[in-house]
């Protein structure tokens, strides 16, 4: 298994006129069966943990590959 993230937007909500805007809004994906480099789908592959938290993402979700587009990976 292989852990990627991706960022499925960046918001521009600001709570005030000192707020940073285009706040990025990352998932991570728990794949099975999938070691590739898959960036032209916008996922980026990470280490467990250390990879990850750069990126803000503290908890990953088991994913189907092929619910992502990933086809013939399982």
């Amino acid at each position: 298994m292989s852990r990627y993230v991706k960022n499925v937007r960046s918001a521009s909500i600001a709570l005030g006129p000192t707020e940073e805007r285009g706040a990025a809004l990352w998932v991570g994906y728990d794949l099975d069966g999938v070691d590739d480099d898959l960036s032209h789908l916008g996922l980026i592959k990470v280490d467990h943990d250390a990879g990850a938290a750069r990126y803000g993402v503290t908890t990953f979700v088991r994913a189907d590959p092929e619910a992502l587009g990933i086809e013939g990976k399982r």
